[in-house]
Formats: C-alpha cells, sequence, structure tokens
C-alpha cells in the first residue's frame, strides 16, 4: 500500500494527473461510439434476405410459406402479375430428410430426401412427344459435384391419378452451394439452406417464342408434415423452420438462340439458428476470460513494472491464434462479423493496457529520481482504475448487442 498523501496536495499534481488520464478517456469513447455507430449497419446485426436470389426476377403466385416451426420469411410474397394456367403448372413437392457435411468454410452441404412432380395431360403430351425423361423434368440449380449426385426414380413410369393428374416420386442425394451466406451475425447467426429446383428442358420453359406457351411450376409441399425431415438437424444448430420461394428465373444470356431464356424456379431454404449456449462457451467465453484478465491486470500494483507489462503482450499473442483458430472456420468475407468486433475491441484493450503500463513505468521512474513514489504511485492507480471502468463499460455494451442476434 502506497502511503497516504494529503488530499491538500497542490493542484500542480491534480492538474497533471487529469492531463494524464484524459486523453485515453476521449480516446476510449470515441472508440466505442465509433463501433455502435458503425458496427450495427456495417455486420453486427442481421441483414435481411431478398425474396428471391439477386440475379432472378420474382414472380410468385403466392406467399412465401413457412413450415410447422418458428417462421422465418424475410419480406412480404410479390404476387405474380398473371395466374398461372392450371392446364400448363407443374406442381413440385420437395421432403429433406437429412442434412450433414456442413461447411461454412466452403459454403456447401449434403442433403437427401425425395420430391414429387404431379402434371396434367397437356403437359405429358409435351413429355412424351419430346421423350423428356422423369428425372430431367425439373434440375437443382445449386447442386454441386455433378458426378457424386444422384437421383433415382421411385416409380418406373409416372402413375396416373383418379383426378387425371401424372404423379412421380423421386429420391435424391447431393452437394449443394449456399449462394447467400450471411454471417455478419457470427456466431450467433441464422444459416438458409438452399436447395433450388427449376424446370429443366426448353419445352418446358417460359419465354415469349415458346411454342407451347408459358408453363408454370407451383409448389406442392406437404408443408402439414413439414418439409424437414426427422434426420435434417446439425450438430451446434436449432431447426427454426423453412420458407419456399417461386420465382421466375430470367437468364441474363440466350444461350445462343432467339428470344429470352426463363424458366420457373422454386426455393426452399433450410433455416437453422445456432444454439446461444453452444455459441457462448465455444467462442465467446475465451474471449471473456482472456479480456478479464486485462482488466484485471491494472489491479497489480504500479512498482511491478515487468510484471504488468508482460500480460497484455501474452494475452495479444494469445488472441491471434485464438482468432485464427476460428477464421479457419469461415470463409472469406467483405464485411466484418460480431465476433470480430469484440475480438478488435480486446486488442484495443491490449494495446491500451500496455501503452498505459509503459506510461506507468517511466512515470513511476522518474518519479523514484525526484523523490515523488507517493505521488507517482497514487496517479497511476487513479487512472489504472479509470482504465477498469472504462474497459469493463465497452465490454458490456458490446456484450448486451448479442441480445438481439439470439436466434
Amino acid at each position: 500500500m502506497p502511503p497516504s498523501i494529503d488530499r491538500g496536495q497542490s493542484g500542480k499534481h491534480r492538474l497533471g494527473l487529469n492531463r494524464s488520464f484524459r486523453p485515453w478517456l476521449i480516446f476510449l469513447l470515441g472508440l466505442l461510439t465509433v463501433a455502435l455507430l458503425v458496427g450495427p449497419g456495417r455486420g453486427w446485426l442481421p441483414r435481411q434476405g431478398s425474396t428471391a436470389p439477386h440475379h432472378d426476377h420474382p414472380r410468385p403466385n403466392q406467399p412465401a410459406i413457412a413450415s410447422r416451426f418458428d417462421p422465418y420469411i424475410p419480406q412480404q410474397p410479390v404476387k405474380r402479375a398473371a395466374a398461372a394456367n392450371p392446364a400448363k403448372t407443374v406442381d413440385l413437392g420437395l421432403h429433406v430428410e437429412n442434412v450433414y457435411q456442413l461447411s461454412l468454410k466452403d459454403k456447401t452441404f449434403w442433403a437427401e430426401g425425395w420430391y414429387w412432380l404431379k402434371w396434367p395431360k397437356a403437359v405429358n403430351d409435351i413429355i412424351v412427344k419430346h421423350k423428356i425423361p422423369l428425372d430431367g423434368i425439373v434440375e437443382f440449380t445449386n447442386q454441386i459435384e455433378a458426378g457424386s449426385f444422384n437421383i433415382q426414380q421411385e416409380q418406373a413410369d409416372s402413375v396416373l391419378q383418379p383426378d387425371g393428374t401424372y404423379y412421380q416420386l423421386l429420391r435424391f442425394s447431393g452437394k449443394f452451394y449456399i449462394d447467400d451466406l450471411d454471417l455478419a451475425a457470427f456466431p450467433f447467426q441464422r444459416l438458409a439452406l438452399p436447395i433450388t429446383m427449376e424446370l429443366k428442358p426448353d419445352e418446358l420453359s417460359c419465354y415469349a417464342n415458346s411454342p407451347y406457351g408459358c408453363i408454370s411450376l407451383k409448389d406442392d409441399s406437404d408443408l402439414r408434415g413439414s418439409v424437414i425431415g426427422e434426420y435434417a438437424t446439425i450438430n451446434g444448430y436449432d431447426v427454426k423452420g423453412a420458407y419456399i420461394k417461386q420465382y421466375s428465373h430470367q437468364y441474363n444470356t440466350t444461350f445462343g438462340t432467339p428470344g429470352a431464356s426463363a424458366f420457373d424456379s422454386i426455393d426452399t431454404s433450410l433455416v437453422y439458428g445456432t444454439s446461444w449456449t453452444t455459441a457462448f462457451w465455444q467462442y465467446i467465453f475465451p474471449l471473456l476470460v482472456l479480456v478479464g484478465l486485462l482488466l484485471i491486470a491494472p489491479s497489480l500494483p504500479g512498482s511491478l513494472g515487468d510484471v504488468r507489462l508482460a500480460i497484455p503482450t501474452t494475452i495479444m499473442l494469445t488472441l491471434i491464434f485464438l482468432q485464427l483458430g476460428y477464421r479457419a472456420e469461415l470463409p472469406a468475407l467483405s464485411y466484418v462479423t460480431y465476433l470480430d468486433w469484440l475480438y478488435i475491441y480486446a486488442y484495443i484493450i491490449s494495446i491500451v493496457t500496455f501503452v498505459l503500463f509503459c506510461w506507468g513505468i517511466n512515470a513511476f521512474a522518474k518519479a523514484s529520481d525526484d523523490g515523488g513514489e507517493a505521488d507517482s504511485l497514487r496517479a497511476i492507480n487513479r487512472v489504472d482504475l479509470l482504465s477498469q471502468v472504462c474497459g469493463g463499460v465497452g465490454l458490456l455494451l458490446l456484450l448486451s448487442i448479442s441480445l438481439f442476434l439470439r436466434g
């Protein structure tokens, strides 16, 4: 304990002390203000998705449909300009049984399940005339690695239903690409895993020069039983639901043929949210331990300069390795995630603590030469306390943002 000092000491010491901690206070408050103003608009809060992929022209004839789980519908539905002709409409239903091997870094996942098709006699005449295979009526537009993709028909031929429509059930298994992966709220993000299907043959397209008119694709998923199957769970994530978007895919090329190419599409997105407790203990808690050590470090006596100086440098190296570790799980991003902001704040605290300790060592060494160790220790302790309070308040404000990111 440093010796007590008369509170009636000269204003010179008080003025010098105020000048010493005032820049640190302004610096910390300025950083915190910039982070709070810029952060939410640049990546802290989840961005709402669009009703259709950016390269498509939405033309849905039904609202987005939520599953029996909690709905996650991004925006208000956009209605189709003209109602689809039932005589030229293919009904498509989807049931995803398994989802596995999710890779955020590669933006891919594997899925398997069933899809079924129903079509009227007019469409069946087109299929028979052009010998269109039943597994080639629709295609999965975001599937990758075609060599490992598999589609099997459950029936050898289409089945004529009592209502005069034709029916075919098919099983699929393959790897899919996640086009719009939003990790701004990582590790509290929502994942929308899309499975996009559209009419494949040119004879079933929807553009002005089509000899058969516009062939439409309509959703027929059994949402009462959910499009999400029993085993479509992912470790570390909670199933939030599904939403379906119907639109016309207008390609930005003619593929060398006259007229624009347009095909009706259905995008079924399976929505998952990270488990808040799992994300906290895996990503946030280790960071809190390190920041806590940084905030406690100024409590050491100011005379222990070498011991105090070693703490922020060691913690900064640990922060670098921790950040590189979780960043290896993510793809290259053009924005800063919520966890990145926490690490940036931890780096700032480390640098400020290191500079603060350097100042304390120099101030104590100079005071020792002048015989003013007691005044110097008192000044160091007051600045240390101020840095702890400011650092703690800033950390609490940053952590409170996670309440808005919980899914």
